[in-house]
């Protein structure tokens, strides 16, 4: 079969890891790919793995003006693969459902990937409105909606009432080199990873006083915080007034191809987000890249990290997190084997989109109207 896939986002979104990561699997089992994405202005995306072709939609930086290029782009894009058996687009943002639409009206199976309840980031305005006519209204009219956490699957079958036939449950696996790179052997340097967005959703300020106190009382350690955003020179500014600037270390965003050796160069992981009903939807990619580089992991229950709890410390606040990573700088280091394992195991793309396209793919259509 020829699918096209059709991302609403730039590549270097998390989003787009987990939606790339399914069109390298679904080409490797056999079938035509074409990928379609937004460029990103910031950094140089680089081909797709297994020589798959990949279009990018320029950008302008107007949120208007880039959601009707790439509406139009996708719609272009679609037109030029009528050869197509399936569109498959990760979000139901308007650049992605009109196009899905029009690919219905042709013919085409249309599927749909929710990865996360993305209106639950606007705190009111017309880009809340927008957000939430699309992602309620449009999911309905899609042959398969895929996600990766229990909530989200409450969310649509008992929430938006879609028929439970139609919704997948395609797990959030965890890239290829994370798991098949060798982890390190010899302890690293005494340091804690934090990885996350530095735009005006971060979670950093409320992890600023843990970090203060893990840098206080261990003098031999540093912070590193993976990310970028709009807010990452207030946050730069706010470690320096701490006086911890010089060992809060800002990486920046770091290539998704260079992460794993990035990561393995620390003692622990951490993650931390707010709890609330749109994050208890998500499911934590960072979770399974720490695991899958062995590193010690303290997290807060939000999210899926529930799933991991026999290999990572889940806490059930800041100040006990702050122990908890204090605890294990403390300790000799040891690398996480069993978890490593685990996500090995269970959170391989292989395995995952080999299920997916066995059931909903080669398998027999569902009518739209389906129970």
């Amino acid at each position: 079969m020829k699918l096209l896939l059709v991302s609403a986002f730039t590549g270097h979104s998390g989003s787009a890891i987990r939606f790339t990561n399914i069109a390298v699997q679904l080409r490797r089992l056999g079938h035509t790919v074409v990928y379609v994405e937004r460029d990103s202005p910031q950094v140089d995306l680089g081909p797709l793995p297994d020589g798959i072709p990949t279009h990018r939609c320029p950008v302008t930086r107007n949120l208007v003006l880039d959601m009707v290029l790439s509406t139009c782009f996708n719609l272009w894009m679609l037109l030029r693969n009528l050869d197509s058996d399936i569109y498959y687009a990760l979000k139901p943002g308007p650049n992605n459902c009109f196009p899905a639409m029009v690919a219905r009206f042709l013919g085409k199976r249309i599927f749909l990937d929710v990865d996360d309840l993305d209106y639950g980031y606007f705190q009111g305005g017309v880009k809340l409105a927008v957000s939430r006519v699309f992602f309620d209204g449009f999911p309905r009219f899609f042959e398969v909606i895929t996600c990766h956490t229990v909530g989200l699957q409450r969310y649509l079958v008992d929430t938006l009432h879609i028929p439970g036939s139609r919704v997948h449950f395609l797990a959030q696996g965890v890239s290829e080199p994370f798991i098949k790179t060798p982890p390190v052997k010899t302890a690293p340097a005494k340091s804690v990873v934090y990885s996350a967005t530095l735009g005006i959703t971060s979670d950093l300020p409320e992890m600023l006083p843990l970090f203060s106190a893990v840098l206080r009382q261990h003098p031999d350690s540093v912070v590193k915080i993976i990310g970028d955003g709009v807010r990452r020179r207030e946050f730069e500014a706010l470690s320096a007034a701490a006086g911890i600037g010089d060992r809060m270390r800002f990486l920046g965003w770091v290539d998704h191809r260079d992460l794993p050796a990035v990561l393995s160069d620390n003692w622990v992981g951490v993650n931390y987000m707010r709890k609330s009903f749109h994050n208890d939807c998500r499911a934590i990619l960072k979770i399974r890249e720490y695991l899958a580089r062995e590193l010690p992991v303290v997290c807060n229950d939000v999210g899926d990290a529930g799933a991991f709890r026999d290999h990572v410390h889940i806490e059930p606040s800041l100040e006990t997190m702050e122990k908890r990573v204090c605890q294990l700088l403390n300790e000799p280091w040891r690398p996480n084997a069993q978890g490593r394992l685990f996500v090995a195991q269970l959170y391989g793309w292989k395995k995952i989109v080999a299920e997916f396209n066995r059931e909903r793919i080669v398998g027999p259509a569902l009518s739209i109207g389906s129970k």
